[in-house]
């Protein structure tokens, strides 16, 4: 009888053991998916095609175009002809509003004219203005590569990141990947608007104003 009492004495235990771990590695799995899912909504889908509507709309518009100086001359990504970095007179540059993320150890980052602040933990960074009650955007660092560039109206924003590692099809061969992501600023809507391959000096890339007589 003292027996039997033990060992189902030991066998509940051994059940209420079981059930704590179960219930730990519930609330742990739970916590990753509601990390997964608050992680998932820190920033916008992509939507390239809308991405690609707001650069086209800003070149027409305005002569608003990312590109780089090149040995005195521009060479800029022409969203009105075919995509590709096209070369033209350099004009005078306006200037550079930008927010470098990997100094995220700070309590706060400003922008270069002080007008946006961001704010990370993680990951994940939170961008605001500092000047009207404009939305907060949700920003991803992973595979970030270059600062947050605002255009001169400050309307839209532009970053690079690392691609994919096996993105099907490829958009460079046997290269690394990176893409140029727009943002529009008012909405936090954004996407990808080209892919640079390796070798290319992405870092060096900026808003500009293309020349009146362009």
């Amino acid at each position: 009888m003292g027996f039997d009492m033990v060992e189902t004495a030991s066998v509940a235990r051994l059940h209420e053991m079981r059930f704590r771990a179960f219930g730990i590695t519930t609330g742990f799995l739970l916590l990753m998916i509601c990390e997964l899912l608050i992680s998932c909504r820190a920033s916008s889908p992509m939507d390239d095609a809308y991405a690609k509507e707001l650069l086209e709309a800003k070149q027409r518009c305005c002569k608003i175009v990312i590109g780089q100086d090149y040995h005195g001359n521009l060479e800029y990504l022409d969203v009105l002809s075919d995509y590709a970095f096209h070369s033209t007179s350099l004009p005078s540059q306006s200037e550079v509003v930008s927010i470098d993320l990997a100094r995220a150890g700070q309590v706060k980052l400003m922008s270069s004219d002080a007008q946006w602040s961001a704010k990370c933990s993680g990951t994940s960074c939170t961008i605001s203005s500092e000047t009207s009650s404009a939305r907060s955007i949700r920003i991803s660092r992973m595979g970030m590569l270059t600062p947050l560039f605002w255009s001169p109206d400050k309307m839209l924003i532009f970053y690079l990141v690392k691609g994919p590692t096996w993105r099907t099809p490829a958009r460079c061969s046997l290269e690394d990947e990176r893409d140029i992501v727009l943002i529009e600023a008012a909405s936090g809507r954004r996407g990808v608007v080209k892919t640079v391959c390796g070798g290319f000096p992405y870092e060096r890339l900026r808003w500009f104003n293309l020349p009146e007589t362009h």
